[in-house]
């Protein structure tokens, strides 16, 4: 896990994960935002407000309680954006991002105080997420010369998919679950 992460982990490992909502959650304001700014048409802000990868990105800070909860969704849902829109740079896998399935994820893993617990669930979703799309495309990655960790072995899928399922079900989270209850039904990252 992203030692940042980890670092909050430690730091508050005996805190007990408070009953959690994602009320007043300004779900429609972050899409707005993010429309703008990244000048959507029409066609893609209602496909944004309806991508719940973006939903779950946004929502973690909001679940956890963190400080200034509407910055950091709106910070994250930029990276994100940008990963979507072609931004090579920080976007694309390449064999520096091969440590854990967080150091890909380090970017969107910028939280000021918040439950621990449930940040590292919400983390470990992406994670999920993140290596499910690594498996529908394998085949894809390997046709078009894309870097895909699981094509060259860097990865065990089978064992990240058993250790990230495990990090869900140590620190549950339901507000979460519900935003994106599947990770391996058609979602793509």
């Amino acid at each position: 896990m992203n030692d940042a992460i980890l670092s909050i982990t430690r730091r508050a490992a005996q805190k007990p994960a408070a009953p959690l909502s994602v009320e007043p959650f300004p779900w429609n304001l972050l899409c707005k935002s993010v429309a703008e700014t990244f000048r959507f048409t029409s066609q893609e802000s209602t496909a944004f407000a309806n991508n719940r990868t973006a939903r779950l990105v946004a929502a973690i800070p909001f679940a956890a309680g963190c400080e200034e909860a509407e910055r950091t969704a709106l910070a994250h849902l930029a990276v994100y954006m940008t990963e979507l829109r072609g931004g090579r740079l920080i976007g694309d896998h390449t064999p520096a991002d091969n440590a854990s399935p967080f150091t890909r994820l380090r970017l969107l893993s910028s939280f000021k105080g918040g439950n621990p617990d449930i940040i590292r669930h919400g983390m470990s979703q992406l994670a999920l997420l993140m290596l499910a799309g690594y498996e529908r495309s394998r085949e894809d990655d390997l046709r078009r010369s894309v870097y895909n960790p699981l094509n060259d072995g860097a990865w065990d899928a089978e064992a990240m998919r058993l250790t990230l399922s495990k990090e869900l079900q140590a620190c549950p989270c339901a507000v979460l679950d519900d935003i994106l209850p599947d990770v391996y039904e058609d979602q793509l990252w």
